[in-house]
């Protein structure tokens, strides 16, 4: 599966599949600017940042089953999501937060406030990591926030240098 952005202001933003002989098959148009994606379990889970969505397909033997399932996300700017036990959690620059949702019941959980708008998020095994990489007013910021999942709050922060975009597990 490939997220294609599509053009800045447009709704042409779409997912193209690429299967075991090279076929390339593409969606129709799903919205402004295709953010991420990810595949769990028999689910291919979307964000598109720009019409602030959420879109769910069911992968068959054929592609995706669509139209899907599509969650407003009420103007919140997703942008890049990992999914852990059943539920998606993801950064929001317009809201400033993690959203959680649980990928069991289709409900939304109680969010994690940022220090400013998150970016890329990831899972170590134990902890969420998320990189912060502007402050509200949009000038460069320079953390990384640890989350407790349990207790969904920040535990600690780390500076590591302006604009911090995209964070690996290693080892």
């Amino acid at each position: 599966f490939v997220a294609n952005e599509g053009n800045f202001g447009s709704s042409n933003g779409s997912v193209s599949m690429i299967n075991e002989y090279g076929d390339v098959i593409t969606t129709v148009d799903l919205g402004e600017t295709v953010q991420s994606l990810e595949v769990y379990n028999n689910k291919l889970i979307v964000l598109i940042n720009g019409n602030s969505e959420m879109k769910i397909f069911d992968i068959t033997e054929s592609g995706l089953s669509m139209p899907g399932i599509t969650m407003d996300l009420n103007g919140s700017g997703p942008r890049e999501f990992v999914v852990v036990d059943d539920k998606i959690y993801f950064t929001n620059w317009n809201t400033q937060d993690v959203k959680v949702f649980n990928l069991f019941n289709y409900a939304f959980e109680d969010g994690i406030a940022m220090p400013g708008l998150p970016e890329d998020i990831i899972f170590d095994g134990e902890y969420l990591w998320v990189a912060i990489n502007m402050n509200s007013d949009w000038s460069a910021a320079s953390e990384v926030v640890q989350i407790d999942l349990s207790s969904k709050s920040v535990v600690a922060t780390v500076d590591v240098g302006l604009g911090p975009q995209d964070l690996e597990v290693v080892n």
